[in-house]
């Protein structure tokens, strides 16, 4: 049985929708399998405009530990899918110069991810 390491939903947000849907998503990773290939779970994970002071509150040490501990598929998967959408974004980049919306989102929350995460993997 997975604990319940308190995942929080901010009541009072402009983006609460995307929030909500992070916080599920993050419950998601700590609950049950996530296959690498459910490409609409890893797309709406990365698409939600994220600040970095959100990630660290809602994703907490104990939730990378336990991830870590219980759910190591997910955790190899979030890394390989965080891997694919930064290849993604760099090749929209170096094609186009220009980056949409949704790419910069993409990018900026994988890179706030990644900045939560690999610490408590070294």
């Amino acid at each position: 049985r997975v604990r319940d390491v308190g995942l929080r939903v901010r009541g009072a947000m402009g983006n609460s929708d995307s929030h909500a849907a992070f916080v599920d998503g993050v419950r998601r990773l700590l609950d049950e399998d996530v296959p690498e290939t459910d490409h609409e779970f890893w797309s709406s994970l990365f698409a939600a405009p994220m600040s970095a002071e959100d990630i660290f509150e809602i994703v907490g040490p104990d939730h990378v530990r336990q991830l870590r501990s219980s759910r190591l598929g997910n955790l190899q998967a979030l890394l390989r899918r965080t891997a694919v959408a930064m290849a993604e974004v760099c090749a929209a980049a170096d094609e186009s110069g220009v980056l949409s919306a949704t790419q910069q989102t993409m990018a900026n929350t994988t890179v706030r991810l990644l900045t939560r995460v690999v610490p408590f993997l070294l």
